[in-house]
């Protein structure tokens, strides 16, 4: 987490990154987004700005998994388990 008054002092990705929000506060820079199975294993990862809904690229991450997915708070809503529900019994 960062005070906004050090946002000036951030000169490597200056004009990519991104200011977002968490549950935990808010932060500026980009959010890494893993999907590993039970045994660990990295299936999928992406970046995305901070700035960018997480559940935004849920879909694409979850293309060709089966079972269950568990995610943070920051991924859950309604219509994205739908759309999930739909797509793995299509």
């Amino acid at each position: 987490m960062y005070h906004n008054r050090h946002i000036a002092q951030h000169a490597v990705f200056r004009d990519i990154a991104q200011q977002g929000k968490t549950s935990v506060g808010w932060f500026y820079g980009f959010k890494l987004h893993l999907v590993c199975n039970d045994y660990s294993e990295l299936l999928a990862a992406t970046i995305t700005l901070g700035n960018v809904d997480n559940r935004q690229k849920i879909p694409q991450c979850a293309i060709g998994l089966h079972g269950k997915l568990v995610a943070g708070k920051g991924y859950i809503s309604a219509p994205l388990a739908t759309d999930l529900w739909k797509k793995s019994t299509a």
